[in-house]
């Protein structure tokens, strides 16, 4: 079931269409036009989506099955059209599939292996550095180890799929590293809104080794940082305030999410610059629909109303939340 959405991503069928990937398009350009005349860098990822990378490797069920245009093929082509900054992993893992000497993709995890993920972040990195025209702490590389038995998310499928029984794995890579330590060199207060794909990344301290203690929004709905650890709502912060307190803005997207990509976010800053009252009125909507979300009696209260009523859940939540803005 979990690799599904990337067999789909590769093949095209989940396909937004051209008209609706050259419009967010204009809209990540006008977000980046914003925080660049902020002095801001603006960074758009790709990250690798392993239906692309093993294509051959699909179900009998698929095989047969004509590839259509997809939201990647078309993102990469919308986003050098209109000069987004943006890094395509995607591509590049592809260009090294069959001369890496060392597995960027686990058998049996869906995503990046810890050794692809190392190199992804190194270039992010010096990407980054780029930008900003600034000295700011690298990966430094020192040894790796090889096993058969893999570590960490490189087989979190298997994990899932309780057998009584070991699938075979690949030679793994793992690579040993630290982080430059130096105090002429600069930290930049860093934000990255994406996916799962980052997770493990801010498991490795990247967020506060290279940045000043930067944030991971998960999803846009969450919110984490990793020294001290804390969680907390987008809900819960002046969101546009938030974003503009970074030196950086980083987007990253696997390419079974490029359907949804940026997850609201990018709708919601573009309107943030472009419409600001109309904004903060439909961000206030939001914040009260999460809330009722988020409480089991209110929830239920609202459940009621709407059997009421005669409509969905939703309908009437939504309801509720206009109400109670349109009347404080």
């Amino acid at each position: 079931i979990r690799d599904r959405p990337y067999i789909l991503a590769y093949l095209g069928l989940d396909y937004l269409g051209r008209d609706a990937i050259a419009e967010k398009t204009k809209k990540l350009k006008s977000i980046q036009d914003s925080l660049n005349a902020k002095n801001k860098v603006f960074l758009l990822v790709l990250a690798p989506g392993k239906g692309s990378f093993m294509n051959k490797n699909f179900p009998d069920k698929y095989q047969d099955v004509k590839k259509r245009p997809s939201n990647y093929d078309h993102y990469v082509a919308s986003l050098n059209a209109y000069g987004v900054n943006f890094i395509d992993f995607n591509a590049w893992f592809i260009s090294m599939r069959d001369t890496s000497k060392n597995k960027l993709y686990p058998k049996t995890g869906i995503h990046w292996s810890s050794y692809g993920e190392a190199l992804a972040m190194d270039s992010m990195i010096k990407k980054i550095e780029k930008d900003l025209g600034k000295d700011i702490p690298n990966l430094v590389f020192t040894n790796q180890t090889e096993t058969s038995s893999p570590n960490f998310t490189d087989q979190d499928i298997e994990d899932g799929m309780n057998l009584l029984f070991d699938i075979p794995d690949y030679e793994m890579t793992y690579p040993e590293f630290h982080f430059e330590e130096n105090e002429t060199l600069f930290k930049p207060n860093f934000m990255l809104l994406g996916d799962s794909y980052f997770s493990n990344v801010f498991d490795l301290e990247i967020t506060n080794k290279v940045f000043n203690n930067g944030s991971f929004w998960y999803y846009n709905q969450l919110i984490y940082q990793m020294f001290p650890y804390s969680k907390k709502s987008i809900y819960d912060v002046d969101y546009k305030q938030e974003i503009e307190s970074n030196d950086v803005v980083v987007i990253m997207n696997t390419e079974s999410n490029l359907k949804d990509l940026g997850f609201g976010f990018v709708e919601q800053l573009h309107q943030a610059y472009v419409f600001p009252d109309d904004f903060k009125y439909q961000f206030e909507i939001r914040k009260i629909e999460h809330n009722i979300f988020s409480n089991p009696e209110w929830l239920a209260l609202c459940q009621e109303k709407a059997d009421g009523f005669g409509i969905s859940l939703n309908e009437q939540i939504r309801k509720e939340a206009i109400f109670m803005v349109d009347n404080r």
